[in-house]
């Protein structure tokens, strides 16, 4: 059974039974856990890339993802950008960073398909520039750029030439003039990287590796033998925990792996009710209320699974007051 796109389980098991037994502690029952935290685990993406005495790890991580900014520092930037009026949905971002010449870094983890997850990008960055405008003052829009990262164990569509990475900048349509550096999206398909400790030979090869394996893995591959390899299976061990830490963490991943089958479950059974009423309502007007069904049906499940309605709209598509008129079925 696969797990946000991982066929390990054995986390979810041992988590579950610690959880319940409050088995975390001096009394041996630490050797059920896995040996280092999963790097795309929300709890585990921030701790280790989104705190300060981690700080080296993503810049790292950016400096391969853009060679070109020569990143030597950076400081880490609140995670919560307020809509730009009152009532506006607000942006929460995994971790965000501004390097030393005022450019700003996004970086998300997206494991569950979303459809819209480009356009969320966009949005998000767009709030980000929207920031810098100077109220009161005079100002000649000189702004910083803002680059997003996107981490997706999920595809949009058949691979092409950029593979498991895909760029994306601001340019003309027909001579691929670039309108402005200011912009850009990097989305990386992390799902799709399938190569073995002996085939890394580049530092980002190295990163996707540790970002899609480190959880699975008893030792660090002889292949990880740079520093900055070795500092973060360090920092990744779970025995550096404190007892607190271990259970935050796997709540954490219990949360989301439940949430995952949830939707995989409801997609579905969705999928099934959208077939059945295909058939009874003919081709062309079946599919679409087919479409429809298999939503709301998945819509239903999360509900029935006290899943945060903003999470359920952003999973299936549908709008608040459909999902919100559902609920009280």
């Amino acid at each position: 059974m696969a797990v946000n796109g991982y066929d390990d389980l054995s986390a979810y098991g041992w988590g579950r039974a610690l959880l319940k037994d409050d088995g975390f502690g001096d009394d041996g029952n630490d050797e059920a856990l896995p040996r280092y935290i999963d790097p795309l685990n929300d709890w585990g993406f921030k701790r280790l890339f989104g705190t300060e005495m981690n700080k080296e790890f993503l810049i790292a991580f950016l400096t391969e993802i853009f060679p070109d900014k020569r990143i030597k520092d950076i400081s880490y930037l609140p995670t919560e950008q307020l809509g730009l009026a009152a009532g506006d949905r607000n942006a929460r971002f995994d971790v965000m960073c501004k390097g030393e010449s005022g450019e700003k870094f996004i970086v998300e983890v997206q494991l569950a398909y979303q459809k819209h997850f480009r356009e969320r990008a966009l949005y998000y960055s767009g709030m980000v520039l929207h920031s810098q405008g100077m109220k009161g003052k005079k100002w000649d829009y000189n702004i910083k750029g803002v680059y997003f990262v996107g981490l997706q164990n999920f595809s949009f569509g058949p691979e092409r030439g950029g593979g498991l990475i895909r760029r994306y900048s601001v340019r003309e349509d027909e001579s691929g003039e670039l309108m402005t550096d200011k912009l850009r999206f990097v989305f990386i398909e992390i799902g799709r990287f399938d190569k073995s400790p002996d085939e890394l030979k580049t530092n980002l090869d190295k990163w996707f590796y540790v970002l899609k394996n480190l959880h699975r893995l008893l030792e660090r591959p002889a292949a990880l033998v740079d520093r900055i390899f070795r500092r973060f299976f360090e920092a990744a061990e779970v025995i550096s925990l404190t007892n607190d830490e271990k259970k935050q963490y796997v709540s954490n991943m219990i949360n989301e792996r439940d949430t995952y089958n949830q939707i995989a479950y409801a997609r579905e059974f969705g999928r099934e009710e959208g077939i059945k009423q295909g058939l009874e309502q003919g081709r062309e007007q079946g599919l679409e209320q087919g479409k429809a069904a298999e939503r709301e049906a998945i819509a239903l499940r999360m509900i029935g699974a006290n899943t945060p309605i903003e999470f359920i709209i952003q999973c299936t598509g549908l709008d608040k007051a459909t999902v919100e008129a559902l609920a009280k079925h």
